[in-house]
């Protein structure tokens, strides 16, 4: 008897025990979802201030291009911002110049229109039949992307080049 009293013992140590890991266990993954919630809260919080943030930048962005002035650090960041804007429009007339450029020094047998590869001695494209060896557009074709435009198109509508 005195066995099975002891058996009864460590089982009862060993249950106690199980339960005291299994409520540790369940505090910790509560502990752990509460601060996955609050992380993201926080994120979101984060996120919301950096739009806030952006949002007044933006408001007194379109003063300044009102003609609203600012002698500190406002002014010098809102001319920064015109600055880059200049940058930007220089970057984009020299890819145009850059994009014309290569259009002009094009491979005599690439269609301008289609741009299918004829072979060589071909004076006229197999499959439009845009006469080969010059940049010049055909009148209602798109050089661009080689579609039929509307007789009125100042852009294509397929692809936006002006025409």
């Amino acid at each position: 008897m005195a066995l099975l009293d002891k058996l009864d013992e460590i089982t009862k140590t060993v249950g106690d025990k199980v339960g005291e890991i299994a409520k540790t266990v369940s505090d910790k993954t509560g502990d752990m979802v509460e601060l996955g919630k609050l992380s993201g809260k926080i994120r979101t919080e984060e996120g919301n201030i950096a739009a806030l943030k952006a949002r007044l930048g933006e408001h007194f962005y379109q003063r300044f291009e009102a003609g609203e002035i600012y002698e500190d650090e406002a002014g010098e960041i809102c001319a920064a911002i015109l600055s880059s804007y200049a940058a930007i429009e220089t970057a984009r007339d020299e890819m145009a110049k850059i994009k014309e450029k290569d259009q002009q020094t094009a491979d005599p047998l690439v269609c301008p229109v289609c741009k299918n590869r004829a072979e060589e001695g071909m004076s006229f494209c197999p499959v439009c039949g845009t006469t080969l060896g010059h940049s010049e557009p055909v009148k209602g074709i798109c050089p661009e992307c080689g579609k039929k435009l509307p007789d009125d198109a100042a852009f294509c509508p397929y692809c936006g080049k002006k025409q």
